[in-house]
């Protein structure tokens, strides 16, 4: 036997989930859906999530960086070498702040909507990863980068937003 019943309404447009067997007559629950809550599992009039708030700044840079690199040489050596060293790096900037505890964070850049982060790479270089963080009520954008092949470069948005939702 079924737990659940999916219905979209003709009518309106209107989709919910409902526990199979409780609700008699769909179309109601449908329009009316304040009076099923207690049946409903979903109802695409709901807010399930809202963004409670954002932060702006109108451009954010996170700055390059270089591989390390290591000297090798001595009594064994009949001169010295260097070797560049694959180097992690993390980088925070602030973009503004939010009165309370964000649960769920998301970032627009450049116009673009990510849901959790972006990667920028240059394959067998390096690759850095973007995401919003935050420390109490600061909210941040941080980058993880990795130069394994190559330098990392300086990277700049426009328009950058940091969305708080819950």
């Amino acid at each position: 036997m079924p737990s659940n019943t999916f219905y979209a309404s003709q009518a309106s447009g209107v989709m919910m989930i409902a526990k199979y067997g409780q609700i008699s007559n769909l179309e109601t629950a449908a329009a009316n859906p304040a009076n099923f809550t207690g049946s409903l599992r979903f109802h695409t009039g709901f807010n399930f999530l809202t963004i409670l708030g954002s932060a702006y700044t109108s451009s954010l840079s996170f700055p390059a960086f270089v591989r390390d690199t290591n000297t090798f040489g001595g009594s064994k050596c009949s001169s010295s070498t260097t070797v560049a060293i694959p180097t992690l790096e993390i980088q925070t900037r602030q973009v503004g702040s939010y009165s309370g505890s964000p649960a769920l964070m998301f970032m627009e850049l450049n116009g673009t909507m990510y849901q959790d982060r972006i990667k920028v790479e240059s394959v067998g270089s390096y690759v850095r990863y973007i995401f919003p963080t935050h420390s109490g009520s600061t909210l941040y954008l941080t980058s993880i980068g990795f130069a394994y092949g190559g330098n990392v470069p300086a990277l700049t948005y426009s328009n950058v937003r940091v969305y708080v939702g819950g």
